[in-house]
Protein backbone atom coordinates (compact mmCIF):
# COMPACT_ATOMS: atom_id res chain seq x y z
CA UNK A 1 0.00 0.00 0.00
CA UNK A 2 1.08 3.57 -0.89
CA UNK A 3 1.05 6.68 1.03
CA UNK A 4 -1.78 7.90 -1.36
CA UNK A 5 -3.98 4.98 0.06
CA UNK A 6 -3.54 5.11 3.27
CA UNK A 7 -5.66 8.51 4.38
CA UNK A 8 -3.91 7.41 8.11
CA UNK A 9 -0.33 8.32 7.25
CA UNK A 10 -0.57 11.66 7.56
CA UNK A 11 3.01 13.92 8.41
CA UNK A 12 3.42 14.27 12.18
CA UNK A 13 5.17 17.09 12.26
CA UNK A 14 3.73 20.86 10.80
CA UNK A 15 5.82 23.45 11.43
CA UNK A 16 3.62 26.18 12.21
CA UNK A 17 -0.35 26.18 13.13
CA UNK A 18 -2.47 29.01 11.42
CA UNK A 19 -5.93 29.89 12.63
CA UNK A 20 -7.93 31.70 9.58
CA UNK A 21 -11.11 33.52 11.38
CA UNK A 22 -12.42 34.57 8.12
CA UNK A 23 -16.04 35.46 7.84
CA UNK A 24 -18.04 34.11 4.83
CA UNK A 25 -15.40 31.95 3.51
CA UNK A 26 -14.13 28.30 4.43
CA UNK A 27 -10.72 28.36 4.58
CA UNK A 28 -9.81 25.74 3.29
CA UNK A 29 -11.55 26.69 0.27
CA UNK A 30 -7.99 28.80 -0.73
CA UNK A 31 -5.82 25.93 -0.36
CA UNK A 32 -8.14 23.15 -2.85
CA UNK A 33 -8.22 26.05 -5.35
CA UNK A 34 -3.98 26.30 -5.48
CA UNK A 35 -3.62 22.66 -5.16
CA UNK A 36 -6.29 22.37 -7.91
CA UNK A 37 -4.68 25.37 -10.25
CA UNK A 38 -1.60 23.64 -9.57
CA UNK A 39 -2.14 20.18 -11.32
CA UNK A 40 -4.99 21.49 -13.76
CA UNK A 41 -2.43 23.87 -14.84
CA UNK A 42 -5.24 26.19 -15.16
CA UNK A 43 -7.97 28.12 -13.13
CA UNK A 44 -11.12 28.07 -15.71
CA UNK A 45 -13.22 26.14 -12.44
CA UNK A 46 -15.29 27.61 -9.91
CA UNK A 47 -16.06 26.22 -6.47
CA UNK A 48 -18.90 23.75 -7.82
CA UNK A 49 -16.90 22.41 -10.76
CA UNK A 50 -16.23 18.30 -10.85
CA UNK A 51 -12.71 18.12 -11.29
CA UNK A 52 -12.77 14.79 -13.63
CA UNK A 53 -14.94 17.37 -15.98
CA UNK A 54 -12.38 20.24 -16.33
CA UNK A 55 -9.45 18.31 -17.21
CA UNK A 56 -8.52 15.97 -14.21
CA UNK A 57 -7.65 12.48 -13.69
CA UNK A 58 -6.71 9.83 -11.47
CA UNK A 59 -3.09 11.04 -11.83
CA UNK A 60 -3.62 14.48 -11.27
CA UNK A 61 -6.07 14.16 -8.31
CA UNK A 62 -2.99 12.22 -7.03
CA UNK A 63 -0.83 14.66 -7.12
CA UNK A 64 -3.15 17.15 -5.60
CA UNK A 65 -3.96 15.28 -2.64
CA UNK A 66 0.27 14.81 -2.50
CA UNK A 67 0.49 19.22 -2.55
CA UNK A 68 -2.00 19.92 -0.35
CA UNK A 69 -1.05 17.10 2.36
CA UNK A 70 2.22 19.02 2.23
CA UNK A 71 0.47 22.05 2.61
CA UNK A 72 -2.05 21.05 5.71
CA UNK A 73 -0.56 17.46 7.22
CA UNK A 74 -3.83 15.86 6.04
CA UNK A 75 -3.67 13.11 4.24
CA UNK A 76 -6.86 11.47 2.59
CA UNK A 77 -6.54 8.61 -0.20
CA UNK A 78 -7.90 9.64 -3.89
CA UNK A 79 -11.02 7.78 -3.27
CA UNK A 80 -11.77 11.45 -1.41
CA UNK A 81 -11.57 12.78 -4.70
CA UNK A 82 -13.63 10.71 -6.68
CA UNK A 83 -16.41 11.27 -3.53
CA UNK A 84 -15.84 14.77 -3.19
CA UNK A 85 -15.04 15.93 -6.87
CA UNK A 86 -15.53 19.55 -6.57
CA UNK A 87 -13.52 22.23 -4.56
CA UNK A 88 -16.44 22.70 -2.24
CA UNK A 89 -16.96 18.86 -1.51
CA UNK A 90 -13.05 18.42 -1.13
CA UNK A 91 -12.58 21.45 1.30
CA UNK A 92 -15.48 19.90 3.55
CA UNK A 93 -13.65 16.49 3.70
CA UNK A 94 -10.61 17.99 4.26
CA UNK A 95 -12.26 19.74 7.12
CA UNK A 96 -13.73 17.17 8.18
CA UNK A 97 -10.73 14.84 8.48
CA UNK A 98 -8.94 17.30 10.45
CA UNK A 99 -11.21 17.92 13.11
CA UNK A 100 -10.62 21.07 13.81
CA UNK A 101 -12.86 23.53 11.86
CA UNK A 102 -10.96 26.40 10.88
CA UNK A 103 -7.15 25.07 11.90
CA UNK A 104 -5.34 24.26 9.48
CA UNK A 105 -1.84 23.26 9.72
CA UNK A 106 0.90 24.55 7.40
CA UNK A 107 4.21 22.55 6.60
CA UNK A 108 7.33 23.88 4.48
CA UNK A 109 7.31 22.84 1.23
CA UNK A 110 10.42 20.82 0.68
Amino acid sequence: MNDFDDASRAPSDASAQVRTECAGEDPWLPLVRDAWTEVLEHGNFDDEANFFEVGGHSLRATLMLRSLRRRTGIAVGVRTVFDNPTIRGLASALAEKAGAGNVISKSTPN
